[in-house]
């Protein structure tokens, strides 16, 4: 979580840029307990959550 809250202050700070992390299968961010201590550890104003929608099943 450190790292993910250094990347994300260092690409706002310096190119203002947003960060935003991509929960996703075979990253350190895939399951729901990652992503809630996500939440938890990282605040919206630091970091957002980037939601893939290009992903959804549809029936």
């Amino acid at each position: 979580m450190e790292h993910i809250r250094t990347i994300a202050e260092l690409a706002s700070r310096e190119y203002g840029i947003r960060a935003v992390i991509h929960p996703h299968a075979g990253g350190y961010i895939e399951f729901e307990d990652e992503i809630l201590q996500l939440m938890a550890d990282i605040s919206y104003d630091t970091a957002g959550l980037c939601l893939d929608t290009g992903h959804l099943y549809y029936y």
